[in-house]
């Protein structure tokens, strides 16, 4: 991925919240905007076919 971010804002689910709640503040840790990113190209690669 790019270097280059820009902040963007989106809308969890209470219930997903809670669970990526449960590993941000353990030993095992998730990147949830790095999850978003692959997620987002993942779709628009798709959508550019």
């Amino acid at each position: 991925m790019s270097s280059m971010c820009m902040r963007i804002d989106i809308t969890i689910p209470d219930e997903l919240v809670k669970r990526i709640k449960k590993f941000r503040k353990g030993v095992l840790e998730i990147n949830v905007s790095k999850i978003c990113a692959k997620a987002i190209k993942k779709e628009l690669d798709k959508l550019e076919k």
